[in-house]
């Protein structure tokens, strides 16, 4: 035009390219004919990247708990299911998942809890000045009291589907208030859901299960016992 911009529009087809994977050309002459039949006398270049629909990421799950082991466990599952923008499925999206303890419980099962905040207040794993909160030498509750894992690939499939499980020993049911958490991201786009469960059992062990036992004591949070 008068001030010398020209203006062209480029149209994405439907798959996403990695970062600044897209390399536009734009070539320029002094004349129509110098630039005629594909001559490219002068240009310029700029990249940009073509990002996927966003994604969304959701965490669901019944109310089936199974036995583990040797019936040492309990085993709870989670559907995780990635969709796009329009609701249709995503395959091969990468999942990540975690699990954060956030509570445990103390007193006598029978009565009303005291709950007490994870002492790990870093998350790191490891006993640091000012953590141990009741004093009895150790960080409560323990990392590995619930642990998670992916019963089979971290990939979603055709379906955008893929399963994950928490398991705990069975003598912590109600007495852990945990945090699942799962994140997928591709091409710029994340999407995260999480939920929290108080730990449970199967129907009838309530009458002689190890968990009747308080696995951190009956005294208050600031209480070794």
């Amino acid at each position: 035009d008068v001030s010398g911009v020209a203006i062209a529009d480029y149209i994405a087809g439907t798959r996403s390219s990695p970062t600044n994977g897209v390399v536009i050309r734009a070539c320029y002459g002094l004349t129509d004919a110098s630039i005629a039949n594909g001559a490219c006398p002068q240009f310029v270049t700029a990249t940009l990247t073509v990002a996927g629909q966003p994604l969304s990421i959701t965490l669901g799950d019944n109310n089936l708990l199974t036995r583990g082991n040797n019936s040492l466990t309990y085993i709870k599952q989670f559907d995780v299911a990635v969709a796009d923008s329009a609701g249709v499925a995503v395959a091969n999206a990468i999942v990540s998942a975690s699990v954060d303890i956030t509570y445990y419980g103390k007193g006598s099962y029978a009565a009303a809890r005291t709950w007490c905040l994870n002492e790990d207040t870093n998350r790191n794993g490891f006993l640091d000045v000012g953590e141990d909160v009741n004093g009895n030498g150790k960080l409560d509750p323990r990392k590995a009291d619930v642990i998670l894992s992916f019963t089979g690939s971290n990939v979603t499939g055709s379906n955008g589907r893929t399963t994950i499980q928490v398991e705990y020993p069975q003598n912590v049911a109600t007495w852990i208030d945990y945090t699942v958490k799962v994140t997928t991201s591709v091409a710029g786009s994340e999407g995260t859901d999480q939920k929290s469960y108080i730990t449970s059992f199967i129907q009838g062990d309530d009458t002689n299960g190890s968990f009747l036992t308080p696995p951190y004591g009956v005294g208050g949070c600031t209480n070794p016992n």
